[in-house]
């Protein structure tokens, strides 16, 4: 009968056991999903406070906001968006937006930026309406692009603003090119007919710096029309077949005085032929840009240009190497921007006869032909290399 009691005793004991067991199961199964309610709870609260946050940023955002599916489906866009393009019905693809704005091929943008996985950026315009529209692709951590975002920005306001300077600019050259021939011209008469009658030595010292100032003048002016003519695409490229060898000579023949009297070396030593395809004007000016801006701020030692044939790429580079003042590393950025210098020690203006054109203007030539030019090398204080490329020909 003990051992009854006894057996009957360490079962329930067991049982007891195991009850308070699942009691604690059950009670850290209740504690873990409290506590998962709870993680659930502030999850979801961070992000709807992350929702309103990216609402917020992209409502009030002052460019035009799209996002779409790799398809073109769009997922939202901003009240700005629709502001830029006069939109006030919903629109659900990119392709609707090329519809109503064909000029802006917006599915073509797209279609490049997911297939090569890449950010675009591209000007395009409708109507009276210009824009710049960035376009980047959504990525997932594993490479995976689920879609995109454009961005639009409205420059209409600063292109009808360029657009009204490049007029003034053009129509006030235009004004200004006829009285400062009138004054060259004058000038020039006196000086070549007249110097004789000039008895005051103050008064022909006068006569001569009206003239240089407008033979300056002129300069300036040609170079404001220069410019417009370039960037409106109204000057024509006559390409063809041209001995680039006899053109270099014929610009250092022509500055060798200037560099005489400098007491600087301008050395070009080729005397094999080597055709290039280019426009022979447009050549000539590029080369006395360049050579003459050398000499001009090379003080000791001098210029030299060579020529290199690129057979693989049919190219062929002309450098023009100098030892004058150089350009600083970090003046160098402004190179090639119209009506910029580069700062004190600079090879694109000195600073007060220069207008910041040459070297812009040589770009503009450069890329008309087909070629490309850019800084080399510079050192402060040692000299600078500035080269362009053409294409070559073959005799």
């Amino acid at each position: 009968m003990n051992l009854i009691i006894i057996v009957l005793s360490g079962v329930l004991i067991v049982f007891a056991v195991l009850i308070l067991l699942v009691v604690l199961k059950l009670r850290n199964l209740q504690e873990e999903r409290d506590n998962a309610e709870l993680k659930l709870k502030e999850r979801t609260f961070q992000l709807q406070e992350e929702q309103a946050r990216f609402h917020a940023s992209v409502t009030n955002l002052p460019l035009g906001y799209l996002m779409t599916t790799v398809g073109g489906t769009i997922f939202t866009l901003n009240d700005t968006f629709k502001k830029i393009f006069g939109i006030e019905h919903s629109i659900v693809t990119v392709g609707e937006i090329d519809k109503l704005y064909p000029p802006l091929n917006l599915t073509n943008h797209l279609r490049i930026c997911i297939e090569d996985n890449k950010k675009i950026i591209v000007e395009s315009g409708f109507g009276q309406k210009y824009l710049h529209i960035f376009i980047s692709p959504i990525t997932l951590e594993e490479q995976k692009i689920i879609g995109a975002v454009m961005l639009f920005e409205d420059i209409t306001d600063s292109v009808v603003l360029e657009r009204s300077k490049d007029e003034f600019f053009s129509i006030a050259s235009h004004e200004l090119r006829t009285p400062l021939t009138a004054i060259r011209g004058n000038t020039a008469l006196l000086k070549q007919y007249y110097s004789d009658k000039f008895n005051d030595q103050n008064f022909s010292e006068m006569v001569g710096d009206i003239h240089d100032s407008s033979v300056h003048l002129i300069q300036i002016v040609n170079d404001f029309l220069s410019v417009s003519r370039l960037e409106q695409g109204r000057i024509k490229f006559d390409m063809a077949k041209i001995d680039l060898v006899r053109e270099i000579f014929k610009v250092v023949e022509g500055l060798k005085n200037e560099a005489a009297a400098k007491s600087i070396y301008l050395k070009f030593d080729n005397n094999n032929p080597v055709w290039v395809m280019a426009d022979k004007v447009k050549l000539k000016e590029v080369l006395i840009n360049l050579i003459g801006n050398s000499i001009k701020f090379t003080e000791k030692g001098g210029v030299s240009i060579n020529i290199e044939i690129n057979n693989d790429f049919q190219k062929v580079k002309v450098a023009v190497s100098d030892t004058g003042i150089g350009i600083a590393e970090e003046q160098r950025s402004l190179l090639f921007r119209k009506f910029q210098q580069a700062g004190q020690n600079t090879i694109t203006r000195d600073a007060t006869r220069g207008t910041g054109l040459g070297l812009y203007i040589s770009k503009l030539l450069v890329e008309g032909m087909g070629g490309e030019i850019r800084l080399e090398n510079s050192e402060a204080g040692k000299g600078s290399t500035f080269s362009f490329t053409l294409k070559d020909v073959k005799v």
